[in-house]
């Protein structure tokens, strides 16, 4: 016979409340413990699986302390002409119901197969949850990469774009100047193709005796940026029209 006193309840998983001892004598008290008494009852620990007799559950109108005390909760009646209590039986749902007929020691191991593979869909579910959140996470730091690709490819595009117009505007500029034989004429087409494809914005050639009257007037009457490349005997001057580089 077991005692309360002798045992370590956390050692069952199985709990079976009545003081039927039809019940008990069908019961396998190695695997489950037995409550006999209201005492027992109120210092009940939680159970993994509690299969409770209706008539002593109601006997002892002890519905509000099966609240919480087990995962799977099994009611048992003893026969379908058992009156229940519609507002107490509410307040503690159990997850089967048979009767003492049927009552044998499997209910235990049935109740406990579902709640193992409850807990497993659950431990799936969380599991498939985590997963979704890191393939969104993924996702999303790929679609950030993408776009970062696709701004840099733009950018590369525009950059050969921006490349393809200057060569092309030099080589008109080349093809033009080579037609050109006086000086002022080649100034005057210089002026007219190069601003629209360089930082300059005014292009001068000058004899080269006339330098540095030009670097004063550029330097302190005028204020400006400025670049010179010495020509035989003359020098040309990339002219900008303010101070920045």
């Amino acid at each position: 016979m077991q005692n309360i006193n002798s045992h370590t309840l956390n050692s069952y998983k199985f709990c079976l409340i009545s003081d039927n001892e039809k019940l008990i004598a069908l019961t396998d008290l190695d695997n489950v413990f037995v409550i006999k008494s209201l005492d027992q009852l109120k210092s009940l620990s939680p159970f993994r699986v509690i299969a409770a007799d209706y008539s002593f559950i109601v006997k002892h109108q002890a519905f509000d302390i099966l609240k919480n005390k087990s995962q799977r909760l099994v009611f048992i009646f003893n026969s379908p002409d058992e009156k229940v209590i519609p507002y107490l039986f509410k307040q503690t749902l159990p997850d089967q119901m048979i009767f003492n007929d049927d009552y044998t020691n499997q209910v235990f191991f049935e109740q406990d197969l579902v709640l193992t593979e409850s807990q497993q869909d659950l431990t799936y579910l969380n599991l498939a949850a985590d997963l979704n959140q890191e393939y969104e996470n993924i996702k999303l730091e790929l679609e950030a990469k993408l776009d970062e690709t696709k701004l840099d490819l733009l950018a590369s595009r525009q950059k050969i774009l921006d490349s393809n117009i200057r060569i092309e505007a030099m080589r008109k500029i080349l093809y033009s100047i080579t037609q050109e034989s006086d000086l002022h004429r080649i100034e005057t087409v210089l002026n007219e193709l190069l601003p629209a494809s360089s930082k300059a914005t005014w292009i001068k050639i000058i004899p080269e005796h006339h330098k540095a009257a030009l670097e004063a007037e550029l330097n302190h009457q005028l204020n400006t940026t400025f670049k010179a490349y010495a020509l035989p005997s003359h020098v040309i001057y990339f002219i900008k029209g303010d101070q920045k580089n």
